[in-house]
């Protein structure tokens, strides 16, 4: 069952993982192209091996930078040229 303890825990655990993040989502933030940055806050919540616990994964998530790349290539079955590569 997930009760108070569980609950107050998980707050716990968002503000630890944003305060350790803190810095880096300010960076990141003003990185973005669009102005806009994402952070994800998730959280397993399962019981534990141990009868009576609940065992708690919190997970934060964003993106430092936007990557970006193409890589165009012309190849034929029939012909012995050398590939190219754009």
């Amino acid at each position: 069952m997930i009760g108070e303890k569980v609950i107050e825990k998980v707050k716990l655990l968002s503000d630890e993982l944003i305060g350790m993040h803190g810095v880096r989502i300010q960076k990141a933030f003003a990185r973005q192209e669009d102005g806009k940055l994402t952070v994800s806050l998730s959280f397993v919540i399962q019981p534990a091996e141990k009868a009576g616990m609940i065992d708690l994964d919190a997970t934060i998530s964003y993106t430092m930078e936007k990557v970006k790349e193409k890589i165009t290539a012309k190849v034929s079955e029939n012909l012995d040229l050398p590939l190219e590569v754009k």
